[in-house]
């Protein structure tokens, strides 16, 4: 076969798999508008559910001490690796103890005493290039602690 003809026989096969995918995409294109819309929808409920349970955390806070009380903070379905940050999201629940060591990490990163914990944590992931949204996530959670380990084997 001469090289002109295999080189068209190239050309139309490339075509015809453009075209092929091309008729696809469009004759899917409803499928995908309403997969969107679904997907959407949900985020925003999610958003909702966040911002509700975000309420109750507050509300609880104000009514009970908080060495005995279990405090609710929204974790991101985020993993490492290439991060893949997910757009569902699920809620972690957090022990006092569990929160004081969390808070003793961010002091040992640089949040002050007293300090606004929303603002560090929002501060400190976009220092990581992560999506600062002012709550820990376990993406967030899994690089303080990342970060004060490094400390730490640099003290010894």
């Amino acid at each position: 076969m001469k090289k002109e003809n295999m080189f068209f026989l190239i050309m139309v096969l490339m075509a015809a798999v453009i075209a092929g995918a091309t008729m696809g995409i469009v004759s899917s294109f409803d499928v995908i508008v309403d997969r969107i819309n679904v997907m959407n929808s949900e985020v925003e409920l999610h958003n909702k559910a966040l911002a509700e349970a975000e309420e109750a955390d507050t509300a609880a806070t104000e009514k009970a001490p908080a060495e005995n009380q279990a405090q609710a903070v929204a974790v991101s379905g985020a993993s490492t690796g290439s991060i893949n940050y997910s757009t569902t999201s699920d809620i972690m629940v957090v022990t006092a103890e569990e929160k004081a060591q969390i808070t003793e990490m961010l002091h040992q990163l640089g949040m002050p005493q007293g300090g606004d914990y929303n603002q560090f944590i929002k501060d400190f992931q976009q220092r990581q290039n992560l999506p600062a949204t002012g709550s820990l996530d376990s993406c967030t959670l899994r690089v303080i602690i990342n970060k004060t380990t490094e400390q730490k084997a640099r003290q010894q």
